[in-house]
């Protein structure tokens, strides 16, 4: 194998490094680590596959669906990339240079594409599947791979929520247990189809972390030393995952490796919703009361709703509490400004992409500065760090800048861009974890981290050009022109 790529999903150097590791703490001193930043917006991973920035791929985490509503969409996948002419990716450009690969468990590859070797679609957002060894038939190129895995008990992805586990211990040996069939099931396969490039990404250090930062960081601080058995149970995963990286590298023994993540990792401390700023400063006008009586209704429904039947909607479809009475209390007839979760930024409501006031295209930049102004004299914006600044019009011939928000806005990693809420809010959860109970949501205590792990080959670090930018598109980079080498 000429080269050989590991995806640590949420792969942080500082929290490799901290743990009891050993043959990644090898891997990361004999190879060259990268510094790479990364907005926490874009799909990193699709960047790897793909090479482009999101406002040329259109890969966003959210996303407006610009159907002339405010709804937005996360959706993404394999056809996405073939019906941009601009992407040729990874997978098609390594099959048509001759190069038989492997591709297994890397997101946003769903259905799996047709290739010379094989292909094995990640989970996705792991809804329904979360925890589950049936897999779609659209998951696998050749088809019959999927009888192979299934009968080995595959697992796509497990999610905290979706997976409805309870129980800490046995969180923890479901995602071993996902680690080391994915490590058996692709070795497998790799003797099978005797790839040259293989991809194989790991879900399990993102999804702990997720959940666990806020018993994660008293660790590294404590220099690894375990406070209480939550964290020994932590060590004892971190020493898990190490081994099972080490097996797949030394069973295969590739020409080059390489180690990336799609982001990095942060504590969750704060959220922030600018829909709240946006009403305080009148840019947002919310809906009057007469006219927010069907969801005061929904609402009552919901207060009374069982908290059985609550957990059940949200294990079976856990996007759909946030479309369901998830919309923004506004009357955008007279809203100028909004926000969306999981965006850093805000979104001028133009008539052109919203239906909403705001039409004349030089008041509508000096709307933007005019935000911008207030926003950054704002006493709470500039006590937490936050600093907006025009950011649409800068990717004004970008293919996809519809979909970029007017207005970004610069923060430390350790805040979360929510739709609803106060303006600024601390995380309650964050803290002790005691009991996966009181957990509710997949970034529990943990979110996404702007520094990226690439760690190379120094041999593939040389192909890096002056030119490149430093971001995950210097992945695709490497490896294309590795493969070529």
């Amino acid at each position: 194998m000429k080269i050989l790529t590991i995806g640590l999903d949420g792969g942080d150097k500082r929290i490799i490094r901290a743990m009891s590791m050993p043959y990644l703490h090898k891997l990361l001193d004999q190879n060259v680590c990268l510094d790479l930043e990364e907005d926490l917006w874009s799909r990193g991973w699709v960047k790897i596959l793909s090479g482009v920035p999101g406002y040329e791929s259109g890969a966003f985490y959210a996303k407006p669906k610009l159907d002339g509503t405010h709804d937005t969409t996360n959706k993404f996948s394999t056809s996405d990339y073939n019906n941009n002419s601009d992407i040729n990716p990874l997978w098609a450009r390594l099959s048509e240079r001759g190069h038989t690969v492997g591709f297994m468990n890397v997101p946003s590859m769903m259905p799996a594409p047709e290739v010379k070797g094989f292909a094995v679609s990640g989970g996705g957002a792991g809804a329904a599947t979360s925890g589950s060894t049936i897999i779609p038939v659209e998951a696998c190129h050749p088809k019959d791979i999927r009888e192979i895995l299934e009968k080995n008990g595959y697992i796509l992805d497990l999610r905290t929520v979706s997976s409805g586990i309870k129980d800490i211990d046995q969180f923890f040996n479901q995602l071993l247990m996902m680690t080391q069939l994915r490590t058996a099931a692709f070795l497998n396969l790799q003797g099978r189809f005797s790839i040259q490039y293989g991809f194989v990404a790991y879900m399990a250090f993102n999804r702990t972390q997720n959940l666990a930062m806020s018993e994660i960081e008293p660790l590294i601080q404590n220099n690894c030393n375990p406070a209480n058995p939550f964290q020994e149970r932590l060590v004892q995963f971190y020493a898990q995952m190490d081994e099972q990286i080490g097996k797949l590298i030394t069973e295969l023994s590739p020409q080059n490796i390489m180690l990336v993540s799609d982001h990095g990792q942060s504590p969750r401390l704060y959220s922030v919703n600018v829909n709240n700023w946006l009403r305080q400063t009148g840019l947002q006008v919310p809906l009057a009361q007469s006219m927010s009586l069907m969801k005061q209704t929904a609402k009552t429904i919901a207060r009374f709703m069982p908290q059985g039947i609550k957990n059940r909607i949200s294990k079976t479809a856990p996007g759909l509490k946030e479309k369901v009475g998830g919309g923004i209390n506004a009357d955008w007839s007279q809203t100028k400004a909004f926000g969306v979760r999981y965006v850093p930024g805000i979104y001028i409501n133009d008539q052109k992409r919203f239906n909403g006031p705001v039409q004349i295209d030089e008041y509508k930049q000096s709307l933007v500065h005019e935000i911008i102004d207030k926003f950054n004299n704002d006493q709470a914006a500039k006590e937490h760090g936050f600093f907006a600044r025009a950011y649409r019009q800068k990717y004004s011939h970008a293919r996809y800048e519809a979909l970029l928000p007017d207005i970004w806005i610069d923060h430390p990693d350790t805040y979360f861009f929510e739709q609803h809420g106060e303006f600024i809010e601390s995380n309650k959860d964050y803290g002790p974890i005691k009991s996966l109970e009181q957990v509710d949501r997949d970034m529990f205590t943990g979110i996404k981290g702007r520094h990226p792990l690439l760690c190379v080959s120094p041999g593939l670090t040389e192909l890096a050009g002056e030119d490149d930018q430093r971001d995950l598109t210097l992945a695709y980079k490497l490896i294309t022109r590795g493969m070529d080498a």
